[in-house]
């Protein structure tokens, strides 16, 4: 639904013949309800960050709730559950990369790198995201 509405008291999106006109549409707040689940389905669903953990020869992806995908629930990284896999097949690329005694945490995005920081999707940041996934999911055979 589009509409019209002329009138001095209404912002100055265009001026014709003296009177300011604004358009509204209806289906501005659905989309950005949309963008929000979208949000906010992307910091629990898709991952945040990774720990390798050479000792126990194992990974877990986590959320940005320090969690197990899917879980938006808040928790320890040291709580969650590894995976066994051969560590050394497994990409380490990401936005920051921590190195610890036994251990890596690898981070793939930050607050300024997070593709809907400000609920607004920044389609260059997800390109960007999205490439480190790739080489991740080729590497564990699952979709990221």
């Amino acid at each position: 639904m589009l509409c019209m509405v002329c009138g001095d008291s209404l912002p100055d999106l265009f001026a014709i013949a003296g009177q300011k006109m604004y358009f509204c549409n209806s289906n501005f707040s659905f989309m950005e309800n949309y963008i929000k689940k979208a949000a906010d389905a992307f910091l629990v669903e898709r991952p945040y960050g990774m720990r390798v953990d050479y000792r126990k020869k194992g990974f877990v992806l986590f959320n940005r709730n320090l969690n197990v995908l899917g879980n938006a629930e808040q928790t320890r990284l040291e709580e969650l559950p590894l995976e066994r896999f051969n560590v050394e097949e497994i990409p380490l690329e990401g936005e920051v990369v921590e190195e610890h005694a036994g251990f890596t945490d690898v981070f793939f995005y930050t607050d300024l790198t997070n593709p809907y920081a400000g609920y607004v999707l920044n389609l260059q940041k997800l390109k960007a995201y999205n490439r480190l996934m790739f080489p991740l999911a080729m590497a564990l055979n699952r979709e990221l």
